[in-house]
């Protein structure tokens, strides 16, 4: 199946370009593509960016992008995902490779209900209220969520990108506000800043593309100085809580100082004064623009470029396209810009976007995941940003859908794209395979995707020689510049020579349970870490204790106290650190769990205690427990009658009576639950 490359919105019923569009609605027409196509091309090389050259082919030069720059690569677009499971997911997404992730609008929206099923709920989230952000009457969170879920995330090196709703607010109709505005924008409820009499927005028609209403929500004055300066106060109230980055929605619907009559100075204005208050606040602050399909009739492209990076959704719907249909000729151009002008370093490119997988009639939600994901992995090689779409399956608002966005393949392609992302490449197609080579630092790598076949023979001009591939764990050779070998099921691969190990694994540190609420006795809790050289944990400002992968201890007692778990973990990229607070809350009410106490001192130091318990339904076991000031207290189950105490040599962990030091005689449970050891005998 075939999509269209232009989602135009025209007539009486368009359809939000910004993201909104009511469940009823239809999509308007939809005028011929201006995708460039190449389709005679079968190799390139280079990528459009700045004006520095190298490169190794002879045949021109390549020119050198800096995706990475301002420190993000890949996004991962938690769309619709709650606050609280983005930062539940921090870690996963950071192993994923993933160097930001991208919310979902977190401004009071309109009719507010939380827990419906995405597809009756997310278009509410591009009808905000007002322009602060939601502390109640958002279905994703709140500013608390968000400020936790960012010192999550900046504790990880991941960078925090939010979704802004600024062109326009709720709507009682086109032309008219939703009621609930004037509690969160009184002025300019009261002011009735809004267009009038321009009709819906046009893309052939440069008054009714800035100023026409997008649905049955009103376009707002954007020119005028109290709209601009409750979206400044907006953006100021995100970068006081660390937010990274901006999305604008709906950019190219908000004039330009170049429209004419229709000008203002909103992107100046706006863009500047956040940029300006990100820097005394020692920040950076990283903003894109949605433009979807063409910037309107007349109207060019670096007009928003020139502030800010934009959408290219032109070239991202042509990669689409090469992807299902199998023509990576179509891809070897060293540019693929939907967009006269724009150069790659500009631009966000992706697979699919939450418009054209949320919007009925749009085309991608058919769409197989191995075909998103394999144009996901051509969109990440193109020298801009990446942004990936986690698609939200069955899932309700604020929920986790689908884990596509951390599998095996993308995590291999986000590794590639971070890795080389700055550094030239030779783009190439051979019938349905297409390469993406880099030659850096006397190493060869390759991100490859492969449209149809799963046994690769393609002519890709690569050195002679043995590749390593990262996704199927398999090695290809290449023999006069033919290159095969068994393709993993996605199609994709990334090569480099050797036999292991590429890119580095990128760098993450995790812990689990999650210390949310509070615990009651003692818990096991489990550490873990990619990507690192060395790592360590201390609980509570204890000596560090290194480990390898994960390790797993207990942490905790039966008594009121708070403890920490702090993790390290650092390679040669860079290191990351975190600290855990668990608090805790007595048990003494427990019914099953049981205290020893006056233990002599003899059994106990060096030592390692467990109760051998046995008489009911459980069965005979082991039960560890905690020893602290003399006292060793322990869970039994329903239906247990007995128990002994045995001791062990110190730094046990697991236990077998023939490691036995000591043991007590056997002790009746009683209803008292607290056990006086001062008389006991031991043998």
């Amino acid at each position: 199946m075939k999509f269209p490359k232009f989602l135009l919105l025209l007539g009486a019923l368009a359809l939000s370009s910004c993201s909104e569009i009511l469940p009823s609605s239809q999509p308007g027409e939809d005028p011929s593509s201006q995708g460039n196509g190449n389709s005679s091309l079968v190799t390139g090389n280079g990528s459009q960016s700045g004006d520095q050259t190298g490169g190794h082919s002879s045949e021109g030069a390549t020119v050198t992008p800096a995706p990475l720059e301002d420190g993000i690569g890949p996004i991962l677009h938690c769309w619709n995902w709650s606050l609280k499971n983005i930062e539940d997911r921090l870690p996963s997404i950071k192993a994923a490779g993933y160097t930001a992730i991208q919310t979902s609008p977190l401004q009071p929206q309109k009719d507010f209900y939380a827990g419906g099923y995405w597809k009756n709920e997310w278009w509410k989230l591009y009808q905000p209220l007002g322009f602060e952000i939601a502390t109640s009457n958002n279905s994703l969170g709140t500013k608390d969520d968000l400020s936790s879920m960012i010192e999550e995330a900046h504790g990880l090196g991941i960078k925090v990108i939010v979704d802004v709703v600024t062109n326009h607010l709720a709507g009682g109709s086109g032309e008219s506000f939703n009621g609930a505005v004037r509690n969160y924008e009184p002025e300019i409820y009261d002011q009735d800043l809004i267009h009038k009499g321009v009709g819906t927005v046009n893309d052939n028609d440069v008054q009714r593309l800035v100023q026409g209403h997008l649905g049955d929500y009103p376009d707002l004055k954007t020119d005028s100085p109290v709209v601009q300066d409750a979206v400044i106060s907006l953006l100021k109230e995100y970068l006081d809580l660390g937010v990274d980055g901006f999305r604008f929605d709906a950019a190219k619907h908000i004039e330009t100082s170049h429209d004419g009559e229709y000008a203002s100075d909103y992107w100046e204005n706006v863009l500047g004064t956040a940029q300006e208050y990100a820097a005394s606040l020692g920040q950076e602050v990283y903003i894109y623009g949605e433009i979807l399909n063409t910037p309107g009739k007349g109207r060019e492209i670096s007009w928003y470029s020139d502030l800010m990076d934009v959408t290219d959704t032109v070239a991202s719907w042509d990669i689409l396209d090469a992807a299902q249909s199998g023509r990576a000729d179509m891809l070897a151009s060293p540019t693929i810009s939907g967009y006269d002008g724009l150069l790659a370093g500009q631009s966000v490119y992706w697979a699919e976007s939450h418009d054209t997988y949320a919007n009925d009639g749009w085309g991608t939600r058919d769409v197989n995941q191995r075909t998103i994901d394999q144009a996901y992995a051509v969109a990440s090689t193109r020298g801009g940003k990446s942004l990936y779409f986690a698609r939200p399956g069955d899932s309700s608002l604020g929920e986790v859908g689908t884990d596509d966005w951390e599998g095996k393949a993308i995590r291999s392609v986000n590794s590639f794209a971070s890795h080389y992302g700055s550094y030239p490449k030779e783009y190439s197609g051979d019938m349905s395979s297409y390469a993406a080579t880099v030659y850096a630092e006397d190493e060869t790598a390759v991100l490859l995707v492969d449209f149809k076949a799963t046994y690769l023979s393609a002519n890709l001009g690569l050195p002679d020689g043995e590749y390593y591939d990262e996704v199927s764990g398999r090695t290809f050779t290449s023999f006069n510049g033919l290159l095969g070998g068994e393709l993993d099921p996605s199609g994709i691969a990334y090569l480099h020579g050797g036999s292991n190990g590429g890119a580095a694994t990128p760098l993450s540190i995790g812990i689990t349970p999650a210390p949310e609420g509070t615990f009651r006795g003692p818990i096991e809790v489990t550490v873990t870490e990619t990507g690192a050289t060395a790592a360590s944990y201390s609980i509570d400002d204890g000596s560090p204790v290194s480990f390898d992968g994960s390790a797993t201890f207990t942490l905790g007692g039966y008594e009121d106290a708070t403890h920490s778990v702090r993790l390290e973990a650092s390679n040669a990229e860079g290191s990351l650190s975190k600290t855990y607070t668990y608090v805790f809350a007595s048990d003494d009410d427990n019914p099953y769990l049981q205290k020893v106490i006056n233990l002599p001192s003899e059994q106990t130091e060096g030592r390692v205690l467990a109760a051998w318990v046995w008489g009911g339904p459980a069965g005979e076991r082991f039960v560890k427990g905690i020893l602290a000031d003399g006292t060793f207290s322990f869970y039994t189950e329903e239906g247990d009658t007995h128990f002994t105490l045995a001791s062990f040599p110190g730094g046990t962990d697991s236990f077998s009576w023939d490691d036995k030091i000591s043991q007590s005689a056997d002790i009746a449970l009683d209803s008292s639950r607290v056990y006086d050891a001062s008389g006991w005998s031991w043998r």
